[in-house]
């Protein structure tokens, strides 16, 4: 297994440049909450400036202080270098551009991706209803094993973390509309291209989360899951376009998506992928037990294909599909437009 140094390049003619927002607010019910987010956004130039650092020594503090984290310190490297930069101007090829959120895993950093969530796969019960989940299951029984995972008692916790999780993403919307008004001052003003409509995306816990973020606010018109499952989404109607990228037999933690939007839903499966291969981990960790048999680059190659396939179709309505890519192992065995879900919305809820 191969050591990274660095990232790959991005790919696109863009310099990548990085700044970052702490924001504090308090939830809906009634906890301070304190946000860091980054925004990566394009640059013409980086001439004279140094990468930008990628984990920061007080992420690894708190890797050391988790003890369910612990084990995956390793796995991460404070040193290797990134492929952005601080504090560049904004690029002057277009006007405006548009908006993309990403919501990191359970226990995860906005630095390095996601976390899987300990404390949900030892669960007693979860094991139980693991040990009976198919591989490539129909339909019917992927929706209703679903059913039987999200009732479980220890997703009542996540569940209520999920709906934070995506307030948190409406609390930095609402800021982003100020810094594209101008109410508050920042290279942004006037440079957001909000009026299309923002997409979201999120790895592991981070899933359910943009799942919800599109169910309750408009200005998300899009939403892609990444090995995620479904939970805080038992009988909701996304009402947006939604891709999941998954390694099998994930279709079962997952399926109640898919069977009550009304808009078209995507599943691929991607074998010989790990979970934690859906983030940094690839080009940062050279412990095989954390890893899927696919190579780095490739599966960086993968993700990215598929994601910006979709987003370019559903929010710059470019002629792009995601149904036209081909990579060895990815398959399509359940893709559901808006006639086909409505039959089997009728026999999961009837």
């Amino acid at each position: 297994m191969n050591k990274y140094d660095a990232f790959p390049e991005p790919i696109g003619g863009y310099t990548v440049g990085r700044t970052q927002m702490d924001f504090e607010y308090t939830a809906s019910d009634h906890t301070k909450r304190e946000l860091t987010a980054f925004v990566y956004y394009p640059s013409d130039s980086s001439e004279g400036k140094t990468t930008s650092a990628y984990m920061f020594p007080e992420v690894c503090e708190m890797l050391d202080e988790q003890p369910l984290l612990t084990a995956l310190k390793d796995a991460y490297s404070i040193d290797i270098k990134t492929q952005c930069y601080d504090g560049l101007a904004l690029s002057g090829k277009e006007k405006r551009y548009p908006v993309l959120f990403y919501v990191c895993g359970g226990g995860g950093s906005p630095e390095w991706g996601t976390v899987v969530i300990m404390a949900f796969s030892e669960d007693p019960e979860m094991l139980a209803l693991a040990g009976k989940m198919e591989m490539r299951p129909d339909d019917e029984t992927a929706i209703e094993m679903c059913q039987n995972v999200l009732t479980l008692p220890i997703l009542d916790k996540l569940t209520e973390y999920s709906e934070l999780q995506a307030e948190d993403v409406r609390y930095v919307a609402d800021y982003l509309v100020k810094l594209d008004s101008g109410e508050l001052n920042s290279i942004f003003k006037g440079r957001l291209l909000l009026d299309i409509g923002m997409g979201i995306v999120g790895h592991s816990y981070g899933g359910p989360t943009t799942a919800i973020v599109c169910r309750d606010d408009e200005r998300f018109i899009c939403g892609i899951g990444l090995d995620s499952g479904a939970f805080g989404l038992q009988g909701s109607d996304l009402k947006k376009p939604f891709l999941l990228l998954f390694s099998e037999p994930n279709y079962n933690m997952n399926a109640i998506i898919g069977a009550n939007n009304s808009m078209d839903t995507y599943y691929f499966s991607v074998d010989r992928a790990a979970h934690l291969d859906y983030c940094d981990i690839v080009f940062t960790s050279v412990n095989e037990e954390l890893r899927g048999e696919r190579d780095a680059m490739e599966m960086r190659n993968l993700v990215t294909d598929y994601t910006k396939n979709f987003f370019d179709h559903y929010i710059l309505q470019k002629a792009a599909s995601v149904e036209s890519l081909a990579y060895d192992g990815v398959d399509l065995p359940y893709c559901r437009r808006l006639q086909v879900w409505k039959v089997w919305h009728t026999m999961a809820w009837t």
